[in-house]
């Protein structure tokens, strides 16, 4: 590991090159929102040391690694608190790639077995043990072909994600429409519109229900598969 990252310990104040932001576990470096600001609990707000980061960089927290605090900057310039480990890439290996392959659990396992120390909070994973770690890469030319490939079927299962979540919607819509224009729907069961008890009727108004909920799971079960 340790020729394909180096560390980067650079800290200093926040600045307009370097500003304050968050690193949130499976989204990376953001804006520091409410949730995440605790600069009132800060004495010295414009004299604290924070940790730089930049674009491409590998970024973990000992702390977090099995909740998703580990990833690459794909913000750019930051600072951001010190108990992140902060690596860049040596040119050796390209960054999107690690990004990809350091996130996987087999990697995180074996992280894992190296993080020193008793109680949450506490629990560190030193970078010098951190570059100790060893994993076989390809070329750089084939990382990037990885990479492109990888790209196109995230944007692919993404697509289908959406496509599936649109059918879904108008497939259920359609369906307790049907409902409400059959009698059987909510309003059907709101007491001040209840009609006399009709025990045909109720008959027959179970019976289109059971169909229009089997239609429904029907439709539900294509779009899972």
């Amino acid at each position: 590991m340790s020729e394909l990252l180096l560390e980067r310990d650079e800290q200093a104040p926040q600045s307009d090159q370097y500003p304050l932001m968050a690193f949130i576990a499976n989204q990376g470096i953001a804006p520091k929102g409410d949730r995440y600001d605790r600069s009132a609990l800060v004495n010295d707000i414009e004299g604290k040391l924070y940790k730089r980061t930049e674009k491409g960089d590998f970024i973990y927290s000992s702390n977090n690694l099995e909740t998703g605090s580990i990833g690459l900057n794909k913000y750019g310039n930051a600072c951001i608190s010190p108990v992140y480990s902060i690596f860049q890439p040596s040119g050796i290996a390209d960054s999107d790639f690690l990004g990809r392959r350091l996130v996987r659990k087999d990697f995180i396992q074996e992280m894992v077995k190296w993080r020193q120390g008793v109680i949450y909070g506490q629990w560190r994973i030193h970078e010098a043990d951190f570059l100790r770690l060893n994993i076989a890469v390809p070329s750089v030319d084939e990382q990037r072909l990885i990479g492109k490939l990888l790209d196109n079927l995230d944007s692919l299962i993404t697509l289908h994600q959406r496509k599936r979540e649109s059918r879904i919607i108008r497939v259920r819509s359609f369906i307790w429409l049907a409902g409400d224009i059959s009698g059987i729907g909510v309003s059907a069961y709101q007491p001040e519109k209840r009609r006399p008890y009709d025990r045909r009727q109720h008959q027959r108004r179970n019976v289109v229900l059971r169909l229009l909920r089997a239609m429904d799971q029907r439709i539900q079960g294509r779009c899972n598969s």
